[in-house]
């Protein structure tokens, strides 16, 4: 029977679809409403831009327009009875949407600044005229002179410019953004600010750079503001406007971009799995309409052949019924003509007739040959389906997470192992007396583990340093198959195209086995390959060592390569900064969002995992854990990264498996001594999140994980 999955989308992109519904103005998607909790308004749709949609003009509390909305040091927008009725008893506001404070002023919540942008009309929207300093005609002014303090309409600001005292003087055009408006319109709310300097009492139209607040032309000259560099007070805030509009562009472009395409990947992640939970219904519905409908034709076919039988028997029984019917008739009527005779006839006709009736009735006495009817009945025997064969055997559903919705990033919350949970389903020695190719050794560590992609619950391993065969074992132990590579193994990975790759330490080469074609391709390398992995682009990543000794000189090479698919050579991962990156190399795996991860043999018994970014950039390293938490050294073999981004290694030394979060630090022990295979040496995650773990004795046990 089939295994029912369910994969996780995952975000590589989007598509021409995706792009179209992100410019929409708002995305539809078909939840059922028991199965999706609704969004809050917060959730705010895509297309919106913060500049001027009305998603954005909500309260943080009731997700409705503000009503009598006070604007916090967030510059976060309530309704004043919601903040009365959330935090009437406190001394401080603390924001819902971004939990920073606010202080209550003494007058209470209702002397909150008010946002006046909350209006129909917005600021900008308002026209205001004002009238001309200068003329008495009530001429609309239309500049403003930032010397004079003044306004003028057109025609005295020809005057203006030609005057020799004011020919020299700074001139601004009014508009929306610098009109002087009333006193409930100044500022970002309605909190009023004094526009004239408390020194002098005239109007602050200049900025000291050097202490950054505004002043008047007569502070410019205060010994205060000596030598400090000033500008109009609009130049400078013009300048600010467009450095904080750009700012702000950049944020809504950015982050903000980036919340909206992971709201939009939610909302269709939801859509998605609604309706994959619809296809994986019609799916056993129709399951179940197969088997219903394959036992019906089982049925019919026993039903059919019983009345076939039945009939066999029934027309076996009536053909003898008629002889017997017919024997019986012909006695009958012959002994009756015969009693009437004997009873009615006289002495004479029964002596005539005395020897004929002798022989009739010693014919009878020996009587015909009838045909034997045997005695049949039929029987239905119960097969070996029982109701607990047919929900073992009907299908399972697995829900597997195939990484994060969005993005390869990982966070390091996941690195807690509350959210883990470990059971060992089965234990078993490698089966080395059933595969003629393995030869049986003294020790058989089980030193390479790779999970098979294409058979679920197997895996590939090798078993014994001096072993030169691969074999491919059930979960049960059991040999499905085995590969003579013909040269000693040390390492094997699978690629997702159904390839293995093997290294040969002994022989200095690599080789590629596809299962399918059953061809083998050999490529000699410079170096002594160690362990081996195949990355999700599809490349291949190899520990290569110039000997098998810790002790390296400066002219030693120790590294990590990467090689493309087609096994030409990429990357080398060897120093930075001039410092050498590995001591010896030994076991490599990739993590999801692309990190390295190798095990490093520093020494005899002892070593450190050494992590380096997709790149190759140095990210961190681990000799063990601190505390004595361990009572011998540190000696990592196998290691593995499960779909949480966390990193798996096997410390033989220890018999436990570390795990450490993505940024390096140590998060538990996965299993402990007792829990694990004496000296666990590889480890693997298959597909369906079990771990493998192969011990230094020739044990494997799998452990159901995550």
């Amino acid at each position: 029977m089939g295994l029912l999955r369910n994969n996780s989308v995952t975000e590589e992109g989007f598509t021409v679809q995706d792009n179209a519904a992100l410019c929409s103005d708002t995305v539809e998607a078909s939840i059922p409403q028991h199965d999706y909790i609704e969004p809050s308004p917060a959730m705010l749709e895509l297309g919106a831009h913060c500049k001027d949609s009305e998603l954005f003009r909500k309260c943080g509390i009731c997700y409705k327009v503000p009503i009598n909305g006070r604007v916090l040091d967030c510059f976060h927008t309530f309704c004043e009875s919601c903040l009365e009725r959330v935090w009437c008893d406190a001394c401080v506001i603390r924001c819902s949407l971004c939990s920073r404070t606010t202080p209550i002023p003494d007058r209470g919540i209702a002397s909150l600044p008010k946002n006046i942008f909350l209006s129909t009309n917005p600021v900008g929207d308002i026209q205001l005229t004002l009238p001309c300093d200068l003329c008495d005609n009530s001429q609309h002014a239309e500049v403003h002179c930032l010397d004079c303090e003044q306004k003028m309409c057109s025609s005295c600001r020809l005057i203006h410019l030609k005057s020799n005292a004011s020919k020299t003087h700074t001139v601004q055009v009014l508009d929306p953004s610098n009109i002087p408006m009333p006193d409930d319109l100044h500022g970002y709310h309605s909190k009023k600010i004094a526009n004239s300097c408390e020194d002098h009492g005239e109007e602050l139209t200049y900025h000291c750079r050097m202490c950054a607040k505004a002043i008047c032309k007569l502070c410019r000259k205060d010994p205060a503001h000596k030598g400090h560099r000033t500008k109009p007070l609009t130049v400078v805030m013009d300048t600010k406007r467009q450095l904080l509009t750009q700012k702000m562009t950049s944020i809504e472009n950015g982050h903000f971009e980036v919340l909206r395409k992971k709201l939009y990947n939610t909302r269709k992640q939801a859509d998605a799995l609604s309706n994959n939970a619809k296809d994986v219904i019609n799916q056993i519905v129709t399951r179940a309409e197969d088997l219903k409908h394959d036992i019906d034709i089982a049925s019919d076919a026993l039903i059919t052949e019983v009345l076939e039988k039945k009939k066999e028997s029934l027309e076996n029984c009536h053909s003898i019924e008629k002889i017997i019917e017919h024997e019986i008739l012909g006695i009958g009527s012959s002994l009756q003509y015969i009693y009437s005779l004997l009873q009615h006839g006289s002495p004479l006709e029964i002596c005539e007739a005395l020897p004929a009736i002798n022989t009739i009735l010693d014919g009878y006495d020996e009587g015909e040959q009838i045909p034997r009817l045997e005695k049949t009945d039929i029987t239905f025997e119960l097969g070996d389906l029982t109701s607990e064969s047919v929900k073992r055997d009907f299908g399972t559903l697995t829900t597997r997470n195939r990484g994060r919705l969005w993005s390869r990033k990982i966070s390091a919350g996941f690195g807690c192992l509350q959210d883990v949970s470990i059971r060992m389903q089965t234990s078993f020695d490698f089966p080395t007396s059933s595969l003629e190719e393995v030869q049986e050794e003294e020790e058989v560590p089980i030193h390479a583990l790779s999970a098979s992609v294409t058979n679920d619950h197997q895996i590939w391993t090798c078993a014994g340093w001096n072993s030169s065969t691969i074999a491919l074992l059930d979960s049960q132990g059991n040999p499905q198959a085995s590969v003579p590579i013909g040269h000693k193994v040390d390492d094997i990975s699978v690629s997702m195209d159904d390839e293995l790759f093997i290294s040969c330490f002994h022989k200095k080469m690599l080789v590629r086995y596809n299962i399918s074609t059953v061809a083998m391709e050999t490529v000699p390398l410079p170096y002594y390959p160690r362990g081996i992995t195949t990355c999700a682009d599809g490349g291949i990543l190899v520990c290569m060592t110039d000997s098998y000794s810790s002790c390296a000189s400066d002219n030693s090479r120790r590294f990590v390569a990467k090689y493309t698919k087609d096994l030409k050579l990429e990357k080398v991962f060897e120093f930075e900064e001039n410092k050498r990156l590995f001591t010896r190399p030994y076991r490599v795996a990739e993590n999801i969002n692309g990190d390295i991860c190798v095990t490093d043999k520093t020494s005899m018994g002892s070593g450190r995992v050494v992590v380096l970014d997709r790149n190759g950039k140095f990210k961190f390293s681990f000799e063990g854990p601190s505390n004595n938490q361990c009572s011998g050294n540190f000696s990592p073999a196998g290691i593995t990264c499960d779909n949480y981004g966390r990193v798996l290694v096997a410390d033989t030394n220890n018999n436990c498996v570390h795990v450490l979060d993505p940024n390096g630090n140590f998060v538990g022990f996965l299993l402990k001594q007792g829990d694990t295979p004496v000296s666990p040496h590889s480890l693997c995650i298959d597909r369906n999140c079990q771990l493998w773990v192969g011990d230094e004795e020739g044990n494997i046990k799998l452990y159901d994980y995550l």
